[in-house]
Formats: C-alpha cells, structure tokens, sequence
C-alpha cells in the first residue's frame, strides 16, 4: 500500500517540562502529533500492532474491524475542525462518540492491559 491512499491529521502543539510544584522548568518544546487512517482496503490485525498473544488478539481484532467501518466518517470529522483534533489528542472516548453516536465504547474499554 503507498501511503498517498492513509490519511493524516497533524495537531501542532507545544510542551513544557514542569517540576513537582508546577513550575515550569523547560522552554516550551513545539511538537507535531500526526493521526494517521487504517489501510483503506482492508483493516488493521492484532499483528499489526505486535500483539502476539491469542487471547489478546481475539479481543482487539473485533475492535479493529468495527473502527475500520467508522475510518471515514471519524477522519471527515476530525478534518472538520481543529477543536475535533485537539479533543482528540485529549479525550478519544469523548471525541469518538462525538464524531460517531453509535459508537459503542464498552468495546474499547474491554481493551485495558493490552497494550
């Protein structure tokens, strides 16, 4: 696959290094976060992402595919709007079921420990 065909958002932000009271103790760093789409033509496996495990696998694979159906709606919403992105970065769950209603969160949450 080239990847011409995936889709890109990059978020331009910035860090600052911050001690244990909250003083800033770095410069602000700018950063690029850059969400990339799933392959169009078919979506992502567990392998994909190095999960190996059996078991693991058999709980994200379904994930991955139900996320591949919603890839074009999710992407023209985050493409929409610079606040869609910056929630995004901050809050997927939210930004998800903002983007995409019938989304159903359980599904992600059912994948804690994988990664």
């Amino acid at each position: 696959m080239r990847d011409n065909q995936l889709r890109h958002v990059t978020l331009k932000s910035s860090i600052q290094m911050k001690d244990e009271q909250g003083v800033d103790i770095s410069d602000p760093h700018q950063i690029n976060v850059t969400f990339t789409s799933m392959n169009p033509a078919q979506a992502p496996n567990a392998q994909d992402y190095g999960i190996i495990d059996k078991q693991a696998a058999n709980r994200l694979n379904p994930v991955l595919e139900q996320l591949s159906g919603f890839e074009d709606v999710f992407f023209r919403w985050l493409e929409a709007d610079a606040n869609n992105t910056i929630l995004f970065a901050h809050d997927p769950i939210k930004a998800m079921k903002l983007a995409i209603p019938e989304f159903d969160e359980s599904l992600v949450k059912n994948l804690k420990g994988i990664f």
